[in-house]
């Protein structure tokens, strides 16, 4: 659909949020899977943050779950990775750090 044609309709790729909410499903991937070891956890916290930002435009833009192609589940399923990938990896690293002092 050109958005020049039809000013104020948007694409199902131009909802609030959607961008964002890829890019913390794609971070949540990575930081649950990647395993060197400051990636993962940058990768969590940036999938958690995003999925927060994501939330925000799409509640500020009236996005709801029904709403199709919202990229509500994208978020949350970014959040949960990026929560998993944290309670997997700060530990991980955290044994590493006393091992290597110790």
């Amino acid at each position: 659909m050109d958005a020049l044609a039809h000013p104020g309709v948007r694409g199902p790729g131009s909802l609030p949020g959607r961008g964002k909410a890829q890019a913390s499903l794609v971070l949540g991937i990575i930081g649950s899977v990647l395993g060197i070891l400051a990636v993962p956890l940058l990768c969590a916290v940036g999938a958690v943050t995003l999925a927060s930002l994501a939330f925000q435009d799409m509640d500020a833009a009236g996005v709801t779950r029904q709403t199709p192609g919202s990229g509500r589940g994208m978020a949350v399923a970014g959040l949960a990775l990026g929560i998993v990938a944290m309670a997997v990896w700060i530990p991980v690293l955290l044994v590493v750090a006393i091992v290597s002092e110790a």
